[in-house]
């Protein structure tokens, strides 16, 4: 499953550390759940004012693309949005 948190007026550093956060917070309380496989939480930053997308599709296309490469590094990471000369493939 996939959620967006919309953040008005915070940076992609500022999101990041929220984001963080949120993947802390939800860890400790995943260890309650006596659940198999264990769950855990990624997260993918982008930033209207950092990476000035088109468009609000772009812009989700960018997050996306942040989560799959924190996914890809580990779970319960965090990873701002970087523009790639090479398309990313899954």
């Amino acid at each position: 499953d996939e959620f967006l948190l919309v953040c008005p007026g915070v940076s992609a550093d500022a999101a990041a550390n929220i984001a963080d956060r949120l993947i802390r917070l939800f860890t400790q309380r995943a260890k309650l759940l006596a659940v198999t496989p264990e769950v855990s939480l990624s997260a993918g930053v982008a930033s209207i004012r950092r990476h000035r997308p088109q468009n609000a599709g772009e812009i989700l296309k960018m997050a996306d693309e942040a989560l799959y490469h924190a996914k890809e590094s580990g779970k319960r990471g965090v990873s701002i949005y970087e523009p790639t000369t090479e398309p990313i493939v899954r």
